[in-house]
């Protein structure tokens, strides 16, 4: 469940920064930041052209 906080009694500049926040089920205080270092790809095939720079890709 994604929650979006608006806070009427906020300040404007506060409400500019927090306004959209979206807040998952646990409630946190910023919004989640997944960090990853592998990536997916499609193929064996599509991994490797990635690892020769042979296809723009995000490689770890």
């Amino acid at each position: 469940m994604v929650r979006k906080t608006s806070k009427p009694s906020w300040r404007t500049a506060t409400n500019l920064v927090r306004g959209g926040t979206n807040r998952s089920e646990f409630a946190e205080t910023n919004e989640a930041i997944f960090i990853t270092s592998g990536y997916v790809y499609e193929s064996a095939e599509q991994a490797q052209r990635a690892f020769k720079n042979q296809e723009d890709r995000y490689i770890y």
